[in-house]
Formats: structure tokens, C-alpha cells, sequence
């Protein structure tokens, strides 16, 4: 197995989407990392594949779980799913292929998600031939326990992109190109049964605007909130009207309520409810110079928005240098604040030596960027070499982990990369631009006393905007469970007795009832 260390730079933020993109990809391994004063890590690999690339990341219970695309020699492009430790260590891997041996399709940050009764995964994919798209669902181990494909005679081009668990099937989103009007793409919603055979599938959008779906989310059982970009491309582009447009729907796909078009902003990516009810998530202002398709450029964005969806704030991020520029990924950060993951390119006057980097962002509550630095995952000298990052993952311990692909002139290569809170690789080279002092604190929504502890400790916790039961869960250094309550009110207590613990250093997370991660801490236990 050949390893090859990425040099890393600084460096600030970008968004936009992943149209398919028939690329090339490969599998990796990699080095250690916990967060609080060790080294992460920037590693792209070859394993066993002619090609491979990642497009989501799950942190499962001291486990990353990694979905992306690998193409074997011989074989179509297929589903690629790996899991790992968080030492870097690969547990198992599968590919699996089309049965008809067409090439499954690569779009950054398609849905993955681990089931409610933890027997697996469930994942969405769009394939390129007469079969449109697939739901797979794997057992813990990758294996295959449902495949099904669907195929829409009434459209040319179907992008699935997202998928929400349901008590009785799931909720699927994307976008299609319909027949009877190529210059529309408009997005739909399906709802299956377990089965995943279809219940209903609603469309939205208007006529003569590409809309592409940027996030679907779950507010409640009966709410579900739709956001997506919608822009008239086929309009000369000194005429484009980019938005962002929202919806919310109820189980049976009817229109709740619905906003107007937000501009000067293009899609809502990872859009989520805060602590106070309002919403906030990553977005593109696109400039355009010219009357022509590549004649603009995007400026990346972090939108804050009241219950009512009024603004409240707009924090631009990186420069509008080039239409790269582009987040596609943001999550909480488990000690407050948000994460972002995408891609950055320097300039476009200078290409083709000014590829696409990786870009990670990190903010505080309030918006304000407390790190961001940009990485490549290949560096080839004065050669072709372009990285991607497609999603991100919080881990208990405060670090991230990010994963997408990198690009050379005669292969592509799966990349992972871990920093710790601060946005270090090397602590004793931090290198992240913008860095801010983050204050740490036992106030506000979580309360954890005393700390240390030696007989017992006491969580006390009050997130008004999370639906549903909460889970709390303390780890060890490993990533290891030492406890868990599995079921808590968002609005309550637990308390973990620790005069049989040994001591040393401990994590918690409350996670929501999907598995997200959005608020961890650091518990000590001294004896």
C-alpha cells in the first residue's frame, strides 16, 4: 500500500454543488488522532482500486463510516462504503457494483445515514443508464440487505440527493430534468415504505429556473423543511436572478408554509434549527461579469435567520475569486459553533495553475470565524492537482474529520483529512488562518459539575429547538463507550456515577434522535 503525505496551507472557505461528475477516486489508510494535544492527520491513498473518491462521513460510536464511489478493473463504478477506527485503522470495506454494469453517479454530500434501530446504513445514489437511482441499505458490516432501483420515464437527468428516516419508510429528495421541458430542473420529494417501494413523490419549482436541491431536514414528525438553489441559467448571465428558495412539507408531501425567494444568496446548504428557533446555514452570492455560462464567480456565506426567517446576519467568507468558491457541508461543532467543509480555488486568472483546494471553516455562534485553512490532498509541482471536500464530521473529542477526493493527471485519490478544535494538523505547527480564542466555559445550554469528579458527575441540559429524546454518551480515549442514556428529554439531567471508573480524561455527547452530534465536552475523572 503506497501513502503519501499532503502538504497543507492556510487558507479561508467556499460553496456551490456537485453536479454528477463522472471522477476518479481511491481508497486510503491512515494515521492517529484524538484531538486535545495530538497530531491530526492529511492522507490520500491507493488501495485496491483503479479509482475511488468519498462523498459522506458518519461519526458511529467511536467509528468514521466512509460512502463514496470506487471503480475496480473491469467493473462499473460502484458504491464504496469503509469503516474505520479513529486511529485511521480500516475495519472492513465494500464495493458494490450495478447489476446491469452501469457506473453509479458522484455528487458531494449525498445522503448517508445510520438507521434508528442500528442494523445499518441507508444510502441514495443515481446511476448513469436507463436505471435512474438506487436506495441501498447495508447491515453493520456493509453487506447488502435492500437495493432498490427507481426509474422516472418523464425525466432525462434525476439527481437523488438527500434521505430522512421515517418511522414507517423514508423520505428521499433531489432534483430532476423533466422531458416535456428540458430548461427546467425542478425539485422532488418521494416517500417510500420500508421497502422502499414508492408512497408519493411531489415536485416544486418554476418553470424556465435550474433548481438543485441544497438540503432537506426534519423539524418534527409531521414537518419537513425543503431548501434549494434556483437560478435562470438559460438566461445570459447578466440576467441570472440567483436565490435560495424554502418549503416545508407534512408526511403526505402537502405545503406546509412557504417563504419567498431569498436573494442575492444561492441554495441553503445544511440548513438546521438554532438554539433560539431560527435557522442558519451556508450559501454562494454569484457575481457575473459577462453574458456567458463561466462568465461569474462566487462569494461564500454564513446566513443567520430569525423563526420568521427575517435576517438577522450574513458573514462573507473567503473572496469572490472564482465559481469554486463553495461550502457543502456545515454541522455543529459538538463545544458550540459551526463547521463548514467545500472547496476554494485562488483565482481563475491564473488557471490552470490555481486549482481547487479543500476548505475547512469553523465559526462561533455568533458567526464570527474562529479558523479556517485550506488543504490539498495531492501537491503535484507545476502539474495538474485539484481536491475536494464533500462533508465533515464532528467528533466527541472536538476534532473533525473531513473526506472527499483529490485529483492527479493520471488517477484521483480518496482523501481524508483530521484536524484538531483549533484547526491544527501539527500542534506544534498550527497553521490555520483568522485564529480566534474560543473562551470554554460550564455555562449556557450544558452543565457538567463538579469537573473533575470523583464519585459521581451531573449533566444538566436545555435545548429548546431539538425535537424529540435526546442521547448522551460518554466515551474514553478510544472512542469507546463507557456510558449511555439512550433516551433523555432535551430538558433534563443525568447523572454518571464514576467511583468504579478509573481515572483519566472522558468525553460526552448529546446526540439528537438521528444520531447528530451537536454538543460535546470534556469530563475528568480523578480518584
Amino acid at each position: 500500500m503506497l501513502f503519501i503525505s499532503a502538504d497543507s496551507r492556510r487558507g479561508c472557505p467556499r460553496y456551490i454543488f456537485f453536479l454528477m461528475k463522472n471522477i476518479i477516486f481511491a481508497l486510503f489508510a491512515f494515521a492517529q488522532v484524538h484531538s486535545f494535544g495530538q497530531v491530526g492527520f492529511n492522507k490520500v491513498s491507493v488501495f485496491d482500486f483503479d479509482g475511488a473518491g468519498f462523498s459522506n462521513v458518519l461519526y458511529d460510536d467511536g467509528y468514521i463510516l466512509l460512502y463514496g464511489l470506487a471503480k475496480q478493473t473491469d467493473y462499473p463504478w460502484g458504491i464504496f462504503l469503509a469503516k474505520l477506527d479513529t486511529n485511521g485503522n480500516v475495519i472492513w470495506k465494500k464495493v458494490h457494483t450495478d447489476t446491469l454494469g452501469e457506473d453509479f453517479a458522484y455528487i458531494g454530500n449525498l445522503g448517508f445515514i445510520k438507521l434508528k434501530d442500528n442494523s445499518g446504513y441507508a444510502l441514495i445514489n443515481s446511476i448513469f443508464g436507463p436505471i435512474d437511482a438506487l436506495l441501498m441499505i447495508v447491515d453493520n458490516k456493509g453487506n447488502i440487505v435492500l437495493s432498490k432501483e427507481y426509474l422516472d420515464i418523464s425525466s432525462t437527468t434525476d439527481s437523488y440527493r438527500k434521505i430522512i428516516e421515517l418511522d414507517s419508510g423514508f423520505l428521499i429528495g433531489g432534483d430532476k430534468q423533466p422531458k416535456a421541458n428540458p430548461n427546467d430542473h425542478q425539485i422532488f420529494v418521494m416517500r417510500t415504505d420500508k421497502q422502499g417501494n414508492k408512497v408519493w413523490e411531489k415536485w416544486f419549482g418554476l418553470e424556465s429556473r435550474v433548481d438543485v436541491l441544497s438540503s432537506l431536514m426534519k423539524v418534527d414528525d409531521n414537518e419537513f423543511v425543503i431548501s434549494w438553489s434556483s437560478v435562470n441559467f438559460y438566461a445570459p448571465a447578466n440576467e441570472w436572478t440567483p436565490a435560495t428558495k424554502m418549503i416545508a412539507i407534512d408526511t403526505l408531501g402537502n405545503v406546509k408554509w412557504e417563504q419567498p425567494f431569498f436573494f442575492d444568496e444561492d441554495g441553503g446548504i445544511g440548513l438546521q434549527k438554532t438554539g433560539d428557533g431560527g435557522w442558519i446555514y451556508t450559501t454562494v452570492r454569484i457575481i457575473t461579469d459577462g453574458l456567458n455560462w463561466g462568465d461569474w464567480v462566487s462569494q461564500a456565506k454564513l446566513v443567520r435567520r430569525d423563526s420568521s426567517f427575517n435576517l438577522m446576519w450574513e458573514k462573507e467568507v473567503g473572496e469572490p475569486t472564482s465559481m469554486y468558491n463553495y461550502f457543502l457541508d456545515l454541522k455543529p461543532a459538538p463545544e458550540g459553533g459551526y463547521i463548514g467543509a467545500g472547496s476554494y480555488q485562488e483565482s481563475l486568472a491564473v488557471y490552470p495553475d490555481a486549482y481547487p483546494t479543500g476548505w475547512m471553516c469553523r465559526w462561533s455562534e455568533q458567526g464570527d470565524s474562529l479558523w479556517s485553512r485550506k488543504d490539498k490532498g495531492l501537491d503535484i509541482p507545476n502539474g495538474y492537482s485539484e481536491s475536494h471536500l464533500a462533508a465533515v464530521a464532528p467528533l466527541p473529542s472536538g476534532s473533525f474529520i473531513a473526506c472527499g477526493y483529490s485529483d492527479g493527471p493520471n488517477n484521483s485519490w480518496a482523501w481524508l483529512i483530521k484536524v484538531t478544535r483549533d484547526g491544527c494538523i501539527d500542534t506544534l505547527l498550527c497553521m490555520p488562518s483568522e485564529v480566534r480564542p474560543e473562551p470554554e466555559t460550564n455555562d449556557g445550554p450544558v452543565r457538567v459539575y463538579p469537573n473533575p469528579a470523583s464519585e459521581q458527575v451531573s449533566f444538566s441540559f436545555h435545548f429548546p429547538a431539538v425535537a424529540g429524546k435526546v442521547s448522551l454518551r460518554v466515551i474514553d480515549l478510544n472512542g469507546k463507550t463507557v456510558h449511555l442514556w439512550p433516551a433523555l428529554p432535551a430538558f433534563g439531567e443525568a447523572v454518571w456515577i464514576t467511583q468504579n471508573i478509573p481515572s483519566g480524561l472522558y468525553y460526552y455527547c448529546l446526540a439528537t434522535a438521528d444520531g447528530t452530534v451537536f454538543r460535546s465536552g470534556r469530563v475528568v475523572v480523578s480518584h
